[in-house]
């Protein structure tokens, strides 16, 4: 079986919050994957994706929330993303923040990967999600989705909406088309060719609230260290 490579703390912490929310209880669902609460405490540990999946199903399987993934994304924060967040936060405007993506994403782990195309008068931000199982899949791939959106908008100080959301998967019985295009204010279509944000071109331009490019800078000396470092440092 193909290993899944690693993940870091911050984005399971989306997930337990979610559960905590729904009344849920932590320590089963630790003891499930293998966890121990101190460990997400740590966020610099990385644990192995296969990690990520048993917590995660875990939760899908127990919370009876059909769009638990999704509903996590409502809990993301910097530190999500381990420094990429901070660095993100801190760039000048949207684009040059997503720009940011791409090389410093294998911080947060293996989960997935990242790429933007330019189609006439938009971009398409799509996430190539690595996990292969399909219930697992759809959730990390609508979470992480939707952690984009509404951490752009807090970043930008602003309520705007991609023009569409694709998503591969087909949309699960249990989960309403109505339910998904409240969550991101926008058409979402199923069964598409990727999973992708369609974002206005102009979007890119927007400023950020609190660009520091010296903080970003050191921010950057940094990850660059972290990722030299990730080659010689193999999950547990």
């Amino acid at each position: 079986m193909q290993s899944l490579g690693f993940t870091s703390v911050p984005p399971l912490l989306k997930y337990v919050r979610h559960a905590e929310q729904l009344g849920m209880a932590i320590e089963p669902a630790l003891a499930a994957a293998g966890l121990q609460a101190q460990q997400l405490s740590d966020n610099s540990l990385r644990l192995p994706g296969e990690t990520h999946e048993r917590l995660l199903d875990y939760f899908c399987e127990h919370s009876g929330d059909p769009l638990f993934g999704l509903n996590a994304a409502n809990f993301v924060l910097p530190n999500s993303w381990s420094v990429l967040g901070y660095i993100t936060m801190n760039c000048a405007t949207l684009g040059e923040a997503m720009n940011r993506i791409m090389p410093f994403e294998k911080l947060v782990g293996d989960m997935g990967t990242s790429r933007a195309e330019m189609v006439h008068d938009q971009v398409r931000l799509i996430w190539n999600c690595r996990h292969e199982s399909a219930g697992i899949r759809r959730h990390m791939v609508e979470n992480v989705l939707a952690s984009w959106m509404l951490y752009a908008r807090w970043i930008a100080d602003m309520d705007r909406s991609p023009r569409e959301v694709w998503l591969e998967h087909e949309r699960p019985a249990e989960a309403p088309q109505e339910d998904y295009e409240a969550f991101f204010g926008c058409p979402v279509r199923f069964g598409q060719p990727c999973n992708a944000l369609l974002v206005p071109l102009d979007y890119l331009a927007i400023a950020l609230r609190q660009a520091d490019a010296n903080l970003l800078r050191t921010l950057e000396e940094h990850a660059l260290t972290m990722m030299a470092g990730l080659d010689d440092n193999e999950p547990l």
